[in-house]
């Protein structure tokens, strides 16, 4: 299976690093705007795939490359900033999921926030929900209690993604 990621920043780069590991994924696709991020995050994949035996990670210069692969994951846009309200980040991140969509077309994956809203606006499938719960369920400690903390979240969605792949 080919899969196809759009944004290469902190959650992108988890998420293919998941899926390095499903043992289903043959090759993943990654394209970003900033060229130099992209590069890294490739190479860099590239290099712990050898040491596992996973999948090839390659570079698309051109976004509708993407539409090659047999699921393409949606994870651009900019992150929340601590103690940010979901309207705020809508407004940032809706003309970035519209830009990639009249370019890809509409029926993949989103990971961007806000995620149902942007999904359902695009015609995207959310995924975050599952992660979303177990926050709930564990430990009342939220998306936004994280960022908080560390800055940023990637690890349950991108383990999330890897259950919903594989």
């Amino acid at each position: 299976m080919k899969i196809g990621i759009v944004g290469a920043g902190k959650t992108g780069s988890a998420i293919a690093f998941a899926l390095m590991f499903t043992g289903s994924v043959d090759e993943i696709h990654m394209y970003d705007k900033d060229e130099d991020r992209l590069e890294g995050e490739v190479v860099d994949l590239n290099h712990a795939s050898r040491l596992i035996t996973g999948p090839r990670v390659f570079k698309c210069f051109n976004i509708v490359d993407v539409n090659k692969c047999d699921k393409v994951i949606i994870c651009a846009g900019r992150g929340r900033e601590p103690g940010e309200k979901m309207p705020s980040l809508y407004n940032g991140n809706r003309s970035i999921v519209k830009e990639i969509t009249d370019r890809i077309g509409s029926g993949h994956l989103l990971v961007t926030n806000p995620v149902k809203t942007l999904a359902h606006e695009f015609g995207h499938t959310a995924l975050g929900s599952m992660i979303d719960d177990i926050r709930e369920q564990t430990d009342c400690k939220t998306g936004s209690y994280i960022i908080q903390k560390k800055g940023h979240t990637c690890w349950g969605i991108a383990a999330e993604i890897f259950r919903r792949i594989i």
